[in-house]
């Protein structure tokens, strides 16, 4: 008798379907954070977008959001210096590369207040002085996906107009639907020595962001997108891995809820998880490969690579 066939893989995010462009519920953090009500024509209220300008005004409203490490110099929200880099913004400084940068924040850090939004891993922004413009892409926590959005008319004297992106363009890069980097070292960054000279040699002032800094930004970034970039295996475990919403697949998630805690609570230390008494019902998760067969968990498998080859 033959061995039971194994479900043919299956994509956690399809780059071909990187779904509509507005969220199908709920905001994004950017519009979460930044959204404010407006008087409009005869006093109507409409909605508007309240985001501090220049950008070392940003950079403090983030800071201010987020818990600083008491035992780090490093700011909340990491920012790194790209003069040459692949972004759809990346001819905007030319011939001026490295007298106008590329600025990439990322947000590592918990809330500043147990009631504040969590940013961790959900953020990220990217500015080009020279295009006005900012390139955000943060996390719909209704939705369960990253959204992507254009700050336009960023510059002083200007309204910023905010709109949702094209899915299908930024997908050509972005194909597991969130934030992606460059490959360690990070030599696009400013953690490349001969970067970080030609940015001192101009002797600008880049939003507070000094010119010479080693790898530990840049890996900071690049942690927090590893991280970010599992959302959606996580959302595609718990919405599917356990069936759909009978007393089993309950069961099920409740089990999976539970090995999560413990996990978050121990700090990461492995375990198992036992049901809280001898005669209970046991505790129907058992984590299992995202590659194993029918029986188990749906196959399920990452798009391209998040780390990028450096070029320089």
């Amino acid at each position: 008798m033959s061995a039971p066939q194994a479900d043919p893989p299956v994509w956690v995010v399809d780059p071909a379907m990187p779904g509509e462009n507005l969220p199908p519920s709920g905001r994004s953090l950017f519009d979460r954070l930044f959204a404010v009500r407006e008087k409009g024509v005869e006093g109507h209220e409409t909605a508007g977008y309240d985001i501090p300008f220049p950008f070392t005004k940003l950079l403090t409203r983030l800071d201010t959001q987020l818990k600083r490490d008491p035992n780090s110099l490093l700011y909340p929200a990491k920012r790194v210096l790209i003069p040459l880099g692949r972004s759809l913004q990346r001819t905007a400084a030319a011939p001026d590369y490295f007298l106008f940068p590329r600025v990439v924040v990322a947000v590592d850090s918990p809330p500043s207040v147990p009631s504040g939004l969590l940013l961790k891993d959900r953020l990220y922004i990217g500015y080009q002085e020279k295009s006005d413009v900012l390139e955000v892409i943060s996390y719909n926590e209704s939705a369960g996906r990253f959204e992507f959005q254009l700050v336009k008319n960023y510059r002083a004297g200007a309204k910023p107009q905010v709109f949702y992106a094209n899915r299908t363009l930024c997908y050509a890069c972005h194909q597991n639907g969130a934030p992606i980097f460059s490959r360690a070292l990070w030599d696009e960054t400013n953690a490349n020595p001969k970067v970080a000279a030609l940015l001192s040699a101009s002797g600008k002032d880049f939003y507070g962001i000094p010119p010479e800094r080693g790898v530990d930004i840049p890996y900071a970034i690049d942690i927090a997108i590893k991280r970010a970039n599992g959302f959606a295996l996580t959302q595609r475990l718990w919405q599917e891995g356990c069936g759909g919403k009978d007393r089993p697949a309950l069961r099920c998630r409740a089990g999976l809820f539970t090995a999560a805690l413990r996990h978050a609570l121990s700090d990461g230390r492995k375990g198992t998880v036992a049901p809280p008494k001898a005669t209970a019902t046991p505790l129907c998760f058992v984590p299992k490969p995202v590659d194993a067969g029918p029986a188990d968990w749906p196959s399920a498998r990452r798009t391209s690579p998040i780390a990028i080859p450096c070029r320089i």
